[in-house]
């Protein structure tokens, strides 16, 4: 379509005019956007401002809090170790407490025990002195009974001889062997008749006193032939070990007679140095082999007792006496257990030594 001139002359400046109030409009327009613009980037900024005071915050109070759960850890801590101080402190006390009181219970028996001691030495001293009275009180008194039967035997045998020197005739007393005849050497039965008649009192006390001397030699006989008699036995039962152990061969029996076992019992509890044999012997080998002897105090009846011990263990064990020579030539008896004990004899049965 084609305008014409006066349509153009007047939409000319119309245009111009809505080309200018477009300008104005955008212009406008456009100044807002930009404000919008920077003032949503302000907030923005703001928010991420006030974003990161919130989380600075945050983190000061995280750190806070761990600070004091750091310090709640550190007080626990000094708590604990100021109560295991404290435990420990009152450890130690009770200790010492303990051991004071071990200590002075110790210092008690021991006094006691010194007292105890004290006692009964006074007691066996004054016992012992007791003992002495009385035994002098008892030989006195023996001596003095001694003395009085001895003057009434003085005395009844002098009257007994007065008596028989009153007498005309004498009383012949027949033995048991000799026949009795009515006429004898050309004498009738009136002349074995005593011219004076005893009374019963009399016969009764003269058989008395023979039956009591002959009670007493009865008895001086007898206790001598048993001494003898045991005095043999034991010496025969003593050569009969001997020879047992001389002509045993290479191993022995373990089953010893009772006679052998005394023989070795005896032997070995012989005094020695302060004490016995075998106690002398297990206090050397003892020292030297506690794992093996065992431990014992330095009392010799301690040593003494606890190697008789060990040899009645020894000898009643099962095993062997096995017979075994030395170096030198000389032989002996002897017998080992499995547990490192052991005993050696002479070749006469008695007690030589312990061996490991």
């Amino acid at each position: 379509m084609r305008l014409s001139r006066s349509q153009i002359t007047f939409l000319t400046p119309l245009l111009v005019a809505l080309l200018l109030a477009g300008d104005a409009l955008a212009q406008r327009f456009g100044n807002n956007f930009y404000a919008q613009q920077q003032m949503q980037r302000q907030q923005q900024m703001q928010q991420q401002q006030m974003q990161m005071q919130r989380q600075q915050e945050q983190m000061r109070r995280q750190q806070e809090m761990a600070r004091q759960q750091q310090a709640a850890m550190r007080r626990q801590q000094l708590e604990q170790q100021r109560i295991m101080q404290q435990r420990r402190n009152v450890a130690i006390q009770q200790r010492q407490i303990s051991m004071e009181r071990h200590r002075k219970a110790a210092i008690q028996r021991q006094e006691a025990q010194s007292k105890k001691i004290a006692q009964e030495n006074i007691s066996s001293n004054r016992q012992a002195t007791n003992q002495g009275v009385l035994k002098y009180r008892n030989l006195e008194k023996y001596r003095q009974e001694r003395l009085l039967r001895l003057k009434q035997e003085f005395f009844q045998t002098k009257q007994a001889e007065k008596k028989k020197a009153d007498k005309r005739e004498t009383v012949r007393l027949f033995s048991l062997t000799e026949t009795f005849n009515s006429v004898s050497g050309g004498r009738s039965l009136s002349a074995y008749q005593p011219s004076k008649v005893h009374t019963t009192k009399e016969l009764s006390t003269q058989r008395k006193t023979a039956q009591v001397s002959a009670k007493k030699i009865q008895a001086s006989l007898t206790n001598n032939f048993n001494s003898s008699r045991k005095a043999k036995m034991t010496s025969i039962a003593f050569n009969q070990t001997s020879k047992n152990f001389r002509n045993c061969g290479q191993n022995c029996d373990s089953t010893l007679s009772l006679s052998e076992i005394r023989k070795i019992i005896t032997s070995a509890q012989a005094p020695y140095k302060g004490s016995t044999v075998i106690g002398h012997a297990l206090s050397k080998h003892g020292g030297r082999h506690p794992e093996i002897w065992g431990k014992a105090t330095d009392a010799m009846d301690s040593w003494h007792a606890q190697a008789m011990r060990h040899l009645r263990e020894i000898v009643r064990a099962p095993g062997e006496f096995r017979k075994s020579t030395n170096d030198k030539g000389i032989s002996f008896i002897e017998k080992r257990l499995d547990d490192g004990r052991g005993i050696r004899l002479n070749m006469d049965g008695t007690f030589k030594g312990l061996i490991e």
